[in-house]
């Protein structure tokens, strides 16, 4: 696992890639990426009701577009980048790097 790369998602969503987002699985799985800061607030996206199907048709298509932009985009400067904003988010410091985060 590195410190940057697509956060590891469990098999059952994992065997539904189809297409390019397989080269999601070929991209050394890490602690952060853009979907992490794109859903700094999960709670407050996916709510209390119908949890499961909203992660499943909300959440996670937008997840997988992140993912896969990562993988075509990656390089050191954006990891610098994604490291960075994620330590002041996690303080409440949002946006400092100014990522174009849109899946």
């Amino acid at each position: 696992m590195s410190l940057v790369g697509p956060r590891p998602q469990v098999i059952y969503y994992t065997k539904q890639y189809k297409g390019e987002f397989k080269l999601i699985l070929s991209v050394k799985p890490g602690l952060t990426d853009l979907a992490t800061l794109y859903f700094m607030d999960m709670d407050r996206v996916l709510g209390s009701k119908n949890v499961d199907e909203k992660y499943a048709t909300e959440v996670e298509p937008i997840k997988n577009s992140l993912r896969l932009k990562y993988v075509k985009e990656q390089n050191f400067l954006l990891d610098i980048r994604i490291l960075v904003e994620t330590a002041f988010s996690l303080v409440g410091i949002k946006n400092l790097t100014r990522l174009n985060i849109k899946p």
